[in-house]
Formats: C-alpha cells, structure tokens, sequence
C-alpha cells in the first residue's frame, strides 16, 4: 500500500531520508521522516506498547497520548527537531528523534520500538540514520537520559562504537557522545550490515520451505522446468506449486493460492503474468514470506512504464520485509547438501563447487553455468539477477564472504548498482576471497551521467569551462571501472574466457606467495611461449638452489640444469612426478608451470606402421596410442606430486597439455585438481593474474588517513558563503535551479590551507634552478554522483604533449594506495632523482593527495577540483586550483546503510 501520510511541503520535508534497509535478522523496512498526518500510526503504536517499554521511555506509566504531546511528536521542523519512523507494511513499528538544545550544537535523542520487533537492530539502524541528519544539521554531540533498567537502550550507545560519557544522577543515567565516526564505529557499522545482508540473502539462497507460484502442468512452461528442477536437485526442504486451475503438479499437491499452504513459507519462486505481481506482494506480505525470485518479465526490461510498476512493487516488497532477485531472472541455485536447491530454467543440473557466480544477463547466465559445467568449474551458488531491482552483487558478496563453501567469486556484470557500496564491501571481501569480475566495457550511452572524458582536452560546442578557461572535467564509465577495481583487489577481465580460465586456476589452485616461477617442459617449443608470457605479465624465472639442481641432476639426462627444465621425450611419466617434487620443495620456487607436448616415440602397440593409425587414436576404436598412454601418465603422475601433503604452504601448479583430449580426469583424480589449459601462454598469463592477486592481498590493507589539525568546520564556511553569493545572485535575475559557485584565487588557497594543504599563488624560486627542478603536475577530482570521487594526476605543461596520459583512482585512496597510485604516474621518474636531476620529496607529494582526499570526502558540495601540483626537491605544493561547489547533497544510500 502506498504511504498515506500528509505531504508537507516539498522545500521542508526531507525527501532523501526516504528509504529502505535491512534489519539484524534480514528482513526489511522502509525508513522515512516522520509527518503530521503520522499521527494515528502513532497512536496505534503505542497501544502496542508494553507498559515496561513505555516506563522505559517517558520514564513514568503512560497509557495514552495526549493530544499536545502527539502533536509535537509529529510536527518537526527537521532541522533543529528530527523524527524518523520505520514502518513495516502500513504500521510504525520504530520512532527516533533527536530535539537540539537552544543555542547549542548538541540534541537529545530517544528511541521507541514496538515490543514486536525489539532485538531486529532497529534502533541501532535509526541511530545510523540519525547521526547523518544531525551532522547536516551541525549538531555535534548526542545526549540520552536512560534508566538504569534499560539495558538493550544502554546496549545500543555501547555497540554503535562512538566514544561515549556515562553519568548517574537522579536515577538517571546520561550518555554523552561525539557523533563524528571513529575508526571504531565505522567498523562496527559495516559488521553489522554485512551480517544483516547476508541473513536477507539466505533467505533466498537458503530457505527452508519453498513455495513455486505458477507452477504449470505443462512441461514445456517455465513453471513446471522450475518446479522439476527444484525436485530433481532433492532440495532439502518442502516445495509447493501455487496453481489456479489445478490441483496436482508433477504429483505433487497444488494449492490455489500462498496462503493456503499450511506450512510457512521462506521462498517464492514467482512465474505469473507481471500485471498480477502487485495482489500477489499482499499475499505473501500476508503470509509472511521471506523472499522473492520474480521469473517475470515485463518491467524495466520492456519500457518506462514497466520500470514504474517494478519500482512500486520492489517498494512494497521491501516495506513487507521481503527481499527480491529480478524481475526477469532465471533462477538461483545453492549446491550445498544443506539445502540443495536448483531453482533454474536450466536443462542441467548444477555441478556442485567451490565459486559463486552471479550473472546480469538471463539467458547468457544460464550459458556461463553451462560452460563452467563443462570445464569441470563447480559452483557453490549461482543466481540471475535480471533487472537487478533490489538484490544487487552488492548484496551477494555480503553472503559469500561468509559462505564457507565459497572461495572464489565470479562476476558477470552489466551495470552497477551501487559503485560506492561495491568499493567498500568488495575491498573487505578481495582480501578473503579472490573476486573475478567481467565487466562491459560501455554503458549504453558509453559515459556516466556527466559525460565527458578526463584526458579531451578541446572543449566542444555549449561546453562548461571553468574561470580559467579549462574544461569541467567529468569521468568515462571505462575510467572509473578501472579504477575502482583496481583499488578494490577486483580482478577484472575482458571477457568470458578469461572469467572461466582465470576462475580455474584460483578454484584449483592456491595463490602463489611470490613471482617466481619454474617450468618444466617435455620440448622446447612451448617453453620460451610460456616464459615470454610469464616475464610479460611480471613473473621472474626462478634461479635453482644447487640443492635442486643436483637432485635434478639425478633424474635426467640433460646435465646443463635451468629453468626452463625442458625433459627429453624418452623420460618415464613417472620422472615427470619426481622432477616436480623437486621444484615444489625448492624454497626459490614460488609456482610451477608445466607442459607437455605429445610425442610419438615409444612402442605402438597393436600397429606396425605409423601411417595405420591417428596421431592421437587408433582409427579402430581397439587400442590407446602411446601419445595418449604416456600423456595420461604423465597427467597421472603430477597429479598426485602436486598434492603436496607434507607442505603447510603448497604452491600453485599449472599445466597446458598441448592438443591432448581426455586428461582431465588423470588431472582431477586427486583433492587438488590441476587445471590445464589449451595454449602455454593462457596458462602463464592466469597464473601472473594470480601472483597479481597475491601480492596485492600481502600489502597492508591501511586505513583512510585522518588528520586532527584539520578545520573543517572554517573549509564548511567558505564553500556555504561562495554558494550563499550564488544564490543571491539567481535571485537579482539568472535562472533558477540548484546554486553553484567556482572558488578560485586567494580563496581557494585559504579552502585547502583549512585542510593543511599547502598552496601558493607562483612557482616558488629555488635560486636559479627553479625551472630545472620543479616539476608540475595536473590534478583533478571529478565528483561523480554514481561512482564518488575520481583523482587523476599526469604531468602538466609542454611534457603533456608527450606523454598524454594519466594515474586515475577512486577516493578517499587508503594509506596503502597512496604510494602505488603516484608510483603509477606516466613520467614519475623525472622527480625520483637521477645522476642528473635531484630526488624530489615523493612523501610530501603522498601527504598533498592523502588531504585533498581528506577534503573532498568531507565536502561533498566540492563536485570538481582542478589544481596544479608543483614538485621539488624540498617539498611539494599547490597552485591555480580551481574548485567548483554545488548545494547538492547525498541521498541517503551514500551516507547509511540503504537499500536504495
């Protein structure tokens, strides 16, 4: 049902805290301002309400309202009084609220939860929620009187994480708190939306009851392919088909509708026409379902109209507690044996393994898991996410971080949802779990919202430039793919097969702790393929111990030992084992590679002449050529040396049997399969990708510097008086709309000096070497409202010319990042110092970036900064920056954890 509420006026009443999240046991409720017309939910509310929970908040029995006191609890100005409500299908089930203090940056705050729904963390989440509105506000401080008694109340201010006061008076005890977010608070958050997702995810990945609504009699209907499948993959718990006209499916009992079954229900598969969708939210809202997989097409995939009815019903679902994967999905799968559930339009089963894939596309989707099948690549769960309108991949990798039966998590994306929130999560899960991510290359229309790339330089027609005359920069999705994946541990890859050949190796195989690699090779021609690619993609041939090297001696003919290790073709299968055992124990080996070329040497058993027979078979179906016989056992052989059972830390080994069917299975037949691939270089070029991965997980994952002298509040000053000007100067006649202002010169100087920035108006003269040793470099910060804060950096003046490109990274950039990103500049090395040139202070440089991230994550009025960076040999500083600001602010989902 939609929001019956009052509609105050639209200037007053904050429309961007309307939104949707979830709750600690994973269901959902809209959040909302709270608004006059509120007033009988309130009241029914607190006929709810226990005479406990009521003592408890207005510390003296209270069995109803009056008329004074509703009305001040619904009419707030949302500025120095702020209400929140959370509602649950038509109820308020949750009221928090903060009053300032007259003339003070401080507010008390209290909360009220329906004694239904107490231990879900709502007033955990409206606290979350709360700070954000009170910051924009400029309050600073919470203040909460609390009875001793009220021991979850006490529990909330403990686990939010803010650093805290307590004093006892009067019966009373007062809390105290800060409520800017320290390191503490903003972990604990983020623990608990991660626990909370993932809970809303096993609802539909997990469930224990399953209902299919539209299963059809007809096997050829998606309905019915469903409903088979779900049976046929022995899912652990019950399923029902919901059919009008029926009253059997597949010999099973069909009910006519969800509320006839008598037994709750976690899932709802849903394959009915998308004009009844909408009645049927009310029946499992009813119902209470857990969670929903809409099969139907027919929303934002068909028109805007669609895309209307999809948002009100995602809107209802959620506001019911229910979450949704599609409209338009082709199911969801789980192979663990707890649940067991192939839930798929799928004409095959579901090979149970070790990676989690996600598809944007439907029935591309449905291809991927059959390709993974038919590489032997088992998948742990897989889901289509179709029009992605509320679970999102987002969600998903709050799930399979904590999925034990996951270790590899594979993407195929189209769009993203959320960019921000994929930045965060994906950071915290890449450090667990590899994450591999096809991602398109171009939107549809090839640019986000504000459509232009960073490295034009040219202004074309109607283009905005800034007082300076440089362009206003915006960003290319491709730009800022790169970069948040980057950043984030992603590995993204440029297409399928490198999804599934990449996707392998790390299923198989473990990481390699460094980049030194071994290859032993049966002939030379596939060898010096496998070290170019190798040395191409940053790996280092191993240099032997001499230990190794007389062991190896041992084994083989050839007494000139090197790596390549290249074995004649005579060689047993077997000394392919031993030889292997060698290079996995040598401590200067960090991964193996090895490949095998067939041979036709040996004894032809059951054939006289060459010309009888195939290379590989012998045309008669009778007898297994010895190409065959002795590939096997060489497959066979390193199988069982590669599972290094004795090792506390086994290294990687990969193969390529080049133009060999069938030894997949000798290479499976033991735990640690090992994966081969077709061409030598594919094999080299995964396992760089892995050592890639490695030692990105072996740095320091850091943390987002923080500055104590910092003086925020005066940077606030400065941008909200450029924009105040602004906005009186639309007043005396320009167009209306939202304000913006270019601040420049001697204020934009004194903008970053708020932040330590250091900044001068010239290029300071170190004597007369001043152009020799001061090296300028362009920096730009795009504020981009789907992706957040994107840095660029690339040398600046005639050098430009040359060397035309840029670093890019998403901010705010981590300690760990800032060394790495700078590092990555085109031309850094003509400040790292030489015989010819002086060493410039790279550490200054490192601070300069770590404050303007500092700053642009605290402002998020700044939406682009255009500044010159001028390097030397004593430090670094800024000139001619440009900074242009707008009254626009987040919406709810960039600040707290939301659906939306």
């Amino acid at each position: 049902m939609l929001d019956t509420g009052s509609d105050p006026r639209p200037f007053s009443y904050p429309f961007k805290w309307e939104t949707d999240t979830v709750l600690s046991d994973g269901g959902t409720v809209a959040i909302r301002p709270i608004k006059s017309g509120d007033a009988p939910r309130i009241e029914a509310m607190h006929s709810r309400l226990s005479p406990e929970t009521i003592y408890f908040r207005f510390f003296t029995p209270l069995p109803r309202l009056s008329e004074a006191m509703l009305s001040r609890f619904v009419n707030v100005d949302y500025i120095d009084r702020m209400a929140l409500v959370a509602l649950l299908g038509d109820d308020i089930i949750a009221v928090a609220r903060y009053d300032r203090l007259p003339g003070h940056s401080t507010a008390e705050v209290a909360f009220l939860v329906d004694d239904a729904h107490q231990g879900r963390g709502l007033a955990t989440i409206m606290l979350e929620f709360l700070v954000e509105a009170a910051k924009e506000a400029g309050i600073h401080t919470f203040i909460a009187d609390t009875l001793p008694e009220n021991s979850r109340m006490l529990r909330v201010f403990r686990d939010a994480g803010f650093k805290d006061t307590r004093s006892f008076q009067d019966g009373v005890i007062r809390v105290r708190f800060e409520i800017n977010p320290t390191l503490q608070s903003v972990k604990r958050m983020q623990a608990r939306e991660q626990r909370a997702v993932a809970r809303s995810i096993a609802r539909i990945l997990a469930p224990r009851s399953i209902a299919v609504v539209g299963a059809s009699r007809d096997p050829y209907s998606v309905g019915n392919v469903i409903f088979r499948n779900i049976l046929e993959s022995s899912f652990a718990g019950p399923v029902y088909p919901v059919n009008t006209s029926t009253t059997y499916v597949s010999s099973v009992k069909a009910y006519s509708c969800i509320s006839e079954i008598p037994d709750e229900i976690d899932l709802a598969i849903v394959v009915i026409p998308a004009s009844e969708i909408r009645s049927f939210i009310s029946e499992a809202a009813d119902k209470q379902v857990g969670g929903l997989v809409i099969i139907s097409s027919g929303f934002s995939d068909t028109d805007e109209e669609g895309a209307l009815a999809e948002r009100e019903i995602i809107r209802a679902a959620r506001r019911n507690g229910m979450r949704v994967v599609g409209p338009a999905s082709m199911g969801v799968a789980n192979t663990d044996p707890a649940v067991s559930l192939n839930a798929t339009v799928a004409p095959f089963g579901i090979e149970p393994g070790r990676a989690a894939l996600i598809s944007h596309s439907g029935a591309l989707g449905l291809a991927i898991v059959e390709e993974a099948r038919r590489r032997g690549i088992g998948l742990s769960s897989f889901v289509s996410s179709g029009n992605r309108a509320d679970v999102s991949g987002n969600d998903l990798l709050h799930y399979w971080e904590l999925d034990p039966n996951t270790d590899v998590i594979l993407l195929y994306l189209e769009t993203f949802g959320n960019p921000r929130t994929f930045a965060r999560v994906a950071r915290r899960v890449a450090r667990n779990k590899p994450i591999i991510a096809v991602k398109a290359r171009k939107y549809t229309a090839g640019k986000t919202p504000s459509a232009r790339n960073l490295s034009e330089k040219t202004p074309s027609e109607g283009q905005a430039l800034s007082p300076s005359g440089k362009i206003i920069k915006s960003i290319s999705v491709d730009i800022a793919v790169d970069a948040l994946m980057k950043y984030t541990g992603v590995i993204r890859v440029d297409s399928l097969e490198q999804l599934f050949e990449l996707g392998h190796g790390m299923v198989a195989q473990p990481l390699p702790r460094g980049r030194r690699v071994a290859i032993l090779s049966n002939r030379g021609g596939p060898a010096p393929l496998a070290q170019d690619a190798c040395e191409n993609g940053g790996l280092v041939m191993a240099k032997l111990t001499s230990t190794s090297k007389e062991a190896l001696s041992a084994l083989i003919s050839n007494k000139r030992i090197s790596n390549p290790i290249e074995l004649g073709p005579e060689v047993d299968p077997s000394t392919y084992g031993k030889v292997l055992e060698v290079l996995l124990n040598d401590e200067n080996v960090d991964s193996v590679l090895v490949l095998y070329v067939p041979t036709i040497t040996g004894r032809m058993t059951g054939k006289s002449n060459l010309r009888e027979a195939s290379f590989f078979s012998n045309g008669r179906g009778t007898t297994e050529l010895p190409a065959i016989t002795a590939a096997k056992g060489v497959a066979a052989a390193i199988s069982k040396a590669a599972q290094q059972e004795n090792s506390s830390q086994p290294k990687p080994v990969l193969a390529n049997f080049l133009a060999l069917p069938g030894i997949e299975v000798e290479l499976r037949r033991h735990p640690r399969e090992i994966p081969s691939f077709d061409f030598p270089e594919m094999a080299a070029t995964v396992l760089s990708r892995m050592a890639d991965h490695s030692a990105w997980k072996s740095q320091d994952d850091g943390e987002v510097p923080e500055f104590n002298e910092v003086d925020a509040d005066g940077a606030a000053l400065i941008i909200r008086n450029s924009l105040d000007k602004s906005r009186v100067q639309m007043e005396d006649g320009q167009p209306g709309g939202p304000a913006t202002a270019w601040i420049v010169g001697q204020e934009g100087l004194q903008l970053l000096e708020k932040y330590g920035i250091t900044a001068k108006d010239h290029v300071e003269v170190i004597g007369y070497l001043s152009f020799e040793v001061a090296t300028q470099f362009e920096v730009s910060i795009v504020h981009d409202r789907l992706f957040g804060p994107i840095l660029s950096m690339g040398v600046a003046g005639e050098l430009s010319e040359y060397l035309d490109s840029k670093a890019y990274a998403t901010l705010p950039l981590y300690t760990s990042d800032i060394e790495p990103f700078i590092d990555s500049i085109p031309a850094i090395g003509l400040i790292k110092g030489s015989s010819k040139r002086m060493a410039h202070d790279l550490t200054s440089i490192y601070d300069l970036i770590a404050r303007l991230g500092s700053l642009i994550d605290d402002h998020y009025a700044i939406s682009n900064l255009e500044a010159t960076l001028v390097s030397t040999p004593t430090g670094a500083y800024i000139k001619d920056v440009e900074i242009l600001v707008n009254d626009w602010s987040p919406m709810a989902s960039a600040l707290t954890r939301s659906l939306n």
